[in-house]
């Protein structure tokens, strides 16, 4: 009887509710986890990331080369009007978002 009454006081407390729901809320939030996990395609071959294109080795690694991703031909490393080497596109004149310098950070941002 005691343990029904301090329930009850219990029921009425905001925050116990929010308590009490917690795990119906984790069950869905990893389920929806597990979800967006799967529909990450590991085995994609290709990815377009800040105006280039990135494609993947046969062993699952990125490839070092940047490819536009209007002409999927290989990008040339140009001075940009910042000073930096960037990408640029021989071909439609496209060019990176990102430096020569923040390749490596590219590629280990796609790996993650």
């Amino acid at each position: 009887m005691v343990v029904d009454d301090i329930l009850k006081i219990l029921e009425r407390i905001p925050l116990w509710k929010k308590l009490t729901a917690l795990p119906t809320r984790v069950d869905a939030l990893e389920k929806r986890l597990a979800e967006l996990e799967a529909s990450k395609a590991p085995d994609q071959d290709s990815v377009v990331r800040d105006g280039a294109l990135f494609k993947r080795n046969s062993d699952g690694s990125w490839q070092n080369t940047v490819y536009c991703p209007n002409c999927k031909t290989g990008m040339s490393k140009f001075p940009a009007a910042t000073g930096e080497m960037t990408f640029i596109c021989s071909h439609c004149g496209g060019e990176s978002g990102f430096s020569v310098q923040e390749l490596p950070e590219m590629l280990k941002k796609l790996s993650d």
